[in-house]
């Protein structure tokens, strides 16, 4: 029996798309390493800089478990504060202009923010402000992963 080139095609095709599958299935079966347990560490404020990136009402307002995060950077910033460690914030381009920060954040008098996309490195002067307060060392606290965290 002759097959036609459609039916032909279809049935070469449904063997790899078996094997996509099995790949697909194979990798949601993978367990994922645990979160390892926090450490105390201890960071030199005179080459250290405390960067906020993106915890504004745009960004991080929206998404619960961003804004679950709020209380826990605000304690943050409160002992780099204490410590005279350097804050920079960054918050993401907006056409009605950059969103504010959420309010228990929020940046005090002389702390900068760069306004950028997702690198915060590309067309700011954030480089320049981490030369300027001497960073050598950044904690780094954001809204996501995948964006400015770890762009």
């Amino acid at each position: 029996m002759r097959r036609n080139p459609a039916t032909q095609r279809i049935l070469l095709t449904l063997p790899l798309l078996a094997l996509a599958i099995g790949a697909v299935t194979a990798r949601a079966q993978e367990v994922v390493p645990a979160i390892p347990a926090p450490v105390a560490v201890t960071v030199d404020a005179k080459s250290s800089v405390l960067l906020v990136l993106d915890i504004s009402t745009a960004i991080c307002q929206p998404n619960p478990a961003c804004t679950a995060t709020v209380p826990a950077i605000a304690s943050l910033l409160k002992k780099a504060r204490d410590a005279k460690v350097p804050v920079v914030y960054s918050t993401t381009v907006n056409p009605a202009g950059p969103p504010p920060m959420l309010a228990g954040v929020a940046p005090q008098a002389g702390e900068p923010t760069v306004v950028a996309r997702a690198d915060k490195f590309i067309d700011t002067n954030l480089e320049e402000l981490l030369k300027q307060r001497n960073a050598t060392t950044l904690v780094i606290v954001g809204s996501a992963a995948n964006g400015a965290v770890m762009y």
